[in-house]
């Protein structure tokens, strides 16, 4: 895979403790400042929000938590302004990068980023675990956290608080999200490539694997739900396809609103690399971007993300 940065071994900056006490979950993602690493994590300040006010270097140490039996690999990217950007972990510059992560670890390791444009920016750092399984069993595909994990961060820069990009909300038609149904928050459904008629709820077949013809792409429908009062509000969606941002119906992120108990379609064909083999499809979103996190307590701290699927590129 391109651009990946492989550390086969973690500088003496980079801080290993064990899981605090009291955690209960299997993984986890956040930021710190240096000056309060050494402090427990129950009493760190926010991290929700980060001021520059005399620099353009953003670098906090990014905390991973493998609260689990075994090491965990995982492979990174950092999401700018619904932009994947390059960035620099544990002194080495790269688009994505893998690490492993002790079992039963809280591993803090130093992140460096220029953000030079003044004002509010939005920021995450992605965890992919499992990155290189290529399986085609529905087992491996259908984790509804899509083997991935994140925590949005605020950083503004300089006085200025005004967002730095103003994100295209399509008008996408919402409907009423059916009763009964499956629902996912984001699915893909088969489509005809012939067809972009909105299939109908109990007939949609849900895409956990595909094949498609070499030098082809592949059409789908995505459907995205708000299945409760929590998932209303603007979705921000950014594609991923082999862990590279890519767009879709050419936008770089679906910007798209939701009310609580409606759902939107969006046909899309996915232009796949003319390489055969497996490649491997998510979205990655937040809901309410730009939001201050500081004040506005009831947004959802932690960015999601569909089923990771995959699609086998073919010779005809």
């Amino acid at each position: 895979m391109r651009d990946v940065v492989v550390h086969q071994s973690l500088s003496p900056e980079v801080v290993t403790n064990p899981v605090p006490q009291g955690v209960q979950g299997q993984r986890g993602l956040g930021y710190v400042k240096p000056e309060d690493l050494q402090l427990a994590a129950d009493q760190r300040p926010q991290n929700a929000e980060f001021r520059l006010t005399s620099t353009t270097s953003f670098n906090p140490f990014l905390v991973l938590l493998n609260n689990t039996e075994a090491p965990k690999t995982i492979l990174l990217t950092t999401v700018l302004d619904y932009r994947q950007v390059s960035f620099t972990l544990d002194n080495q510059d790269g688009l994505l990068h893998l690490v492993t992560i002790p079992a039963h670890s809280e591993v803090n390791i130093p992140l460096r980023l220029t953000i030079a444009e003044p004002g509010r920016h939005d920021l995450y750092v992605v965890a992919f675990e499992d990155p290189f399984n290529l399986s085609l069993s529905i087992r491996d595909r259908n984790d509804t956290y899509g083997k991935a994990f994140s925590r949005r961060t605020t950083v503004v820069v300089g006085d200025s608080d005004a967002p730095t990009r103003v994100l295209d909300v399509a008008d996408i038609g919402a409907i009423p999200s059916p009763k009964g149904q499956l629902s996912l928050h984001i699915m893909f459904v088969q489509r005809p490539a012939d067809s972009t008629a909105i299939v109908s709820p109990p007939e949609r077949n849900l895409v956990y694997t595909d094949t498609v013809s070499l030098g082809q792409p592949y059409p789908l429908q995505m459907v995205v739900t708000a299945n409760h009062e929590a998932k209303a509000g603007v979705h921000a969606i950014v594609p991923f396809l082999n862990y590279h941002q890519v767009p879709v119906n050419g936008q770089d992120v679906l910007a798209l609103r939701l009310e609580a108990d409606e759902e939107a379609v969006i046909n899309a064909d996915i232009a796949l690399p003319d390489e055969a083999g497996v490649h491997q499809l998510q979205m990655v979103y937040l809901i309410d971007p730009y939001s201050d996190l500081l004040t506005e307590t009831d947004v959802y701290p932690f960015v999601q993300s569909s089923f990771r699927i995959a699609i086998v590129a073919q010779e005809p």
